[in-house]
């Protein structure tokens, strides 16, 4: 866990995923948070932090594969299948 949010949002920034992945040695990563709301389509904000993670990502060569989005139902949806990145 890099970052716990409250009920509407959390703050978190690329360099706190990446320092992460870093530490854990990872060569490449899967992002994923919840929506409690219980509809698993990536909002604006989602769109954008991944689309920033994935760039800077790429630049350290340690590549974001997927951003999924879960909720308490078990739904998921995958911001990149949501054609909203890449």
């Amino acid at each position: 866990m890099v970052c716990r949010g409250g009920l509407l949002s959390g703050s978190l920034r690329a360099a706190d995923v990446l320092r992460a992945a870093l530490e854990l040695g990872a060569v490449a990563f899967v992002m994923a948070h919840n929506h409690p709301s219980g509809d698993p389509a990536p909002s604006d904000d989602d769109v954008e932090l991944t689309h920033a993670i994935e760039h800077a990502a790429h630049l350290i060569g340690v590549p974001l594969q997927d951003h999924v989005i879960v909720t308490p139902a078990g739904r998921f949806a995958s911001v990149f299948r949501a054609g909203s990145s890449r």
